[in-house]
């Protein structure tokens, strides 16, 4: 996670931010099933939680949304041990698009809302 730190440089922008001291605050060993890799999340603050978005990698290289939060976004992750987006799930409106999976999830707020939106890869596989 990284956190705003309050300087700015002029120049770059480069001290905008700094990694916080655990980073990374959620690995592989803290989610809820077997999975290869976690990635950068997407993030929101909705009421007084942080709701993360993580990308999950799963053993067949396919990768999955699942939710997790915390009150102070850094410890005491509620992870859900099912995903909010799956490949190959029949019941999404957009499954012939997340055939491959779902990738780096982004979040957004206009006013009176919450929108999300992911990356769905295109199946290169030969028939």
């Amino acid at each position: 996670m990284v956190k705003a730190s309050g300087k700015k440089d002029g120049a770059s922008g480069m001290d905008l931010f700094r990694r916080h001291e655990n980073n990374p605050i959620i690995t592989v060993n803290d989610l809820p099933m077997q999975a290869i890799a976690v990635y950068n999340p997407g993030v929101a603050q909705v009421g007084d939680e942080i709701v993360l978005l993580l990308r999950v990698e799963l053993a067949d290289g396919r990768s999955s949304l699942y939710v997790a939060r915390s009150k102070d976004g850094v410890n005491n992750w509620v992870i859900y041990p099912n995903p909010l987006l799956a490949p190959g799930d029949p019941d999404s409106p957009i499954a012939d698009y997340e055939e491959v999976g779902c990738e780096d999830p982004r979040s957004f707020s206009p006013p009176h809302q919450r929108q999300m939106v992911h990356a769905a890869p295109p199946d290169d596989r030969q028939d």
